[in-house]
């Protein structure tokens, strides 16, 4: 699985860089769905991130106490400060590489570049319409993500998905037994990893178990 989910990361990271070279100046200072980060932050993180030569990620990490959170969000701020130019021109220049955090795998990297893209493009009011191969292997990652991945993640999708049977018809995917919820992909994609989720995004008998949770994940 690890080549061709790199031709799919590829392939994101070039459609990512071609979107976000439209934005506007008021775009990219949106704030995105990722916590407290803006649409220039959490696009600096998927630039960036991921490419970084493991000395320097390490150094980075040691700087705060290995609290890989923290790290983030603090390089995020950093790299979003080069500018939108330079952060589209990093998604190109590697667009073919193959460095990723130690101890991911190719399909985290991906299942991490969907998310995100819904942090960027749902608050522009500007989701796209779910590629179906990258979105079935981003939402099968995620409702695989439990301990210990979970403790770095920050939350535990697996738990949040389990007893459920979750549908997302826009792409053909299906996960679990037991009563089940029923969303778009995005919908899904953003309950799984504490994203925001409308009232009437999910329906099925098992939603209301489902917002429960996400409720639960928000207040704790």
């Amino acid at each position: 699985m690890g080549d061709d989910a790199w031709d799919l990361v590829d392939a994101e990271r070039l459609a990512l860089g071609d979107f976000l070279s439209g934005l506007s100046p008021d775009e990219w200072r949106t704030p995105s769905l990722c916590g407290e980060w803006t649409v220039q932050e959490v696009a600096a993180h998927l630039a960036f991130t991921n490419t970084m030569p493991l000395r320097t990620l390490f150094r980075e990490l040691a700087r705060d106490r290995f609290r890989a959170n923290r790290t983030n969000a603090r390089l995020a701020r950093e790299w979003a400060r080069r500018g939108p130019e330079a952060i589209v021109g990093r998604l190109r220049d590697v667009e073919d590489a193959r460095s990723h955090t130690p101890v991911t795998r190719p399909q985290d990297v991906l299942a991490d570049f969907l998310c995100h893209n819904l942090d960027i493009r749902r608050p522009l009011g500007r989701e796209r319409l779910a590629p179906p191969e990258p979105t079935r292997r981003a939402l099968t990652t995620y409702v695989g993500l439990g301990i210990p991945q979970a403790l770095a993640f920050g939350r535990n999708p697996k738990a949040t998905a389990r007893g459920l049977h979750l549908v997302a018809d826009d792409v053909g995917w299906q996960h679990g037994e037991g009563p089940e919820v029923a969303g778009s992909s995005s919908a899904l994609l953003r309950a799984l990893t504490g994203r925001p989720v409308d009232d009437d995004e999910l329906s099925g008998p098992g939603a209301v178990e489902l917002y429960a949770r996400i409720a639960q994940q928000a207040a704790g």
